[in-house]
């Protein structure tokens, strides 16, 4: 856990503000998945995925939840009015 909190704290201050320049935030939230699935395909694909793969997928989904979806998160709701933000984050938080 610790390696993960490293890469996650890593992420959020070192390379999040410079990409979330570049990108719009609702492009990010919804790649998300995507890499996720890709970590997870990976896995599958492996002749015989040893702990190293396995612990690597970990940590990037990690990272990925720890630092890139608050971020992103927060982004998308900042535009909105206080009524859509109240009801979209308990809408996506359940």
């Amino acid at each position: 856990y610790a390696l993960a909190n490293l890469a996650s704290g890593v992420f959020q201050f070192g390379v999040i503000p410079h990409v979330m320049q570049l990108l719009r935030p609702a492009w990010v939230w919804l790649s998300m998945p995507s890499v996720m699935v890709a970590m997870c395909g990976w896995q599958l694909a492996a002749k015989e995925p040893g702990l190293t793969l396995v612990a690597g997928a970990f940590m990037t989904m990690k990272t990925l939840e720890y630092s890139i979806r608050g971020v992103a998160n927060e982004l998308i709701y900042v535009p909105l009015d206080f009524e859509s933000r109240y009801v979209g984050k308990e809408v996506i938080g359940m």
